[in-house]
C-alpha cells in the first residue's frame, strides 16, 4: 500500500535531478540553480506545519487524491514555466508542498486502512515508495532528456535562452 508514495519520490526526483540539468542547459549559473534547487525543498522540512488541514472538512482519502493530482499539475506549469525565473520557482515549492501534503494524506488514510501491529509494515513500504519513485523519476527524466537532446541534435548548452 505504501507504494502508493511514490508520486512524492518522483516529484523530489524531478527537482532534484532534472531541474538543475534543465536550468543548465538554459545556460543559468549554478549559484542560481543551487539557490532555486534549495528553495524547492523549503516544503520537505516545514510542509508538516500544515498538515493540520488535513484533518478539517474532507477525508484523507480526497485529499489524497487532490493534492496528488496538484503536484503532477504543478510539476507541468512549472515546467512550462521555466523561461521565468520567480514563477518557475513558486510552481517548484508549490509543487512540493502539494506532494507533502499528498504524502501526509495518504499516511493518515492508508494509517487508518491497516491493522493493529501492521504500522511498521506500512512505513516501509512508504519508504520503499519513496526511494522507489524518486529512482523511478531520475532514470525517466535523465532518459528522455537525453533522447530529446539527441532527437533534436542539442548538445548539453542546446538552449541559451535568457532568463528574465
Amino acid at each position: 500500500m505504501g507504494l502508493a508514495n511514490m508520486p512524492f519520490g518522483f516529484y523530489g526526483a524531478a527537482v532534484l535531478i532534472t531541474v538543475p540539468q534543465l536550468l543548465a542547459a538554459r545556460g543559468v549559473p549554478q549559484p542560481t540553480i543551487a539557490a532555486i534547487t534549495a528553495t524547492a525543498m523549503i516544503p520537505t522540512f516545514c510542509g508538516f506545519l500544515l498538515a493540520p488541514i488535513l484533518d478539517v472538512h474532507f477525508n484523507r482519502r480526497s485529499y489524497a487524491i487532490f493534492f496528488g493530482l496538484l503536484t503532477a499539475a504543478l510539476a507541468v506549469l512549472a515546467l512550462v514555466s521555466i523561461g521565468h525565473i520567480g514563477r518557475f520557482t513558486a510552481l517548484l515549492v508549490g509543487g512540493f508542498l502539494a506532494a507533502n501534503l499528498f504524502y501526509n494524506a495518504l499516511g493518515g488514510w492508508l494509517g487508518d486502512i491497516v491493522g493493529k501491529g501492521a504500522e511498521g509494515k506500512l512505513g516501509a513500504s512508504f519508504t520503499i515508495g519513496n526511494v522507489g519513485g524518486f529512482g523511478a523519476g531520475a532514470i525517466s527524466f535523465i532518459t528522455l532528456r537525453s533522447r530529446v537532446s539527441m532527437a533534436t541534435g542539442c548538445s548539453r548548452n542546446c538552449n541559451t535562452t535568457a532568463i528574465a
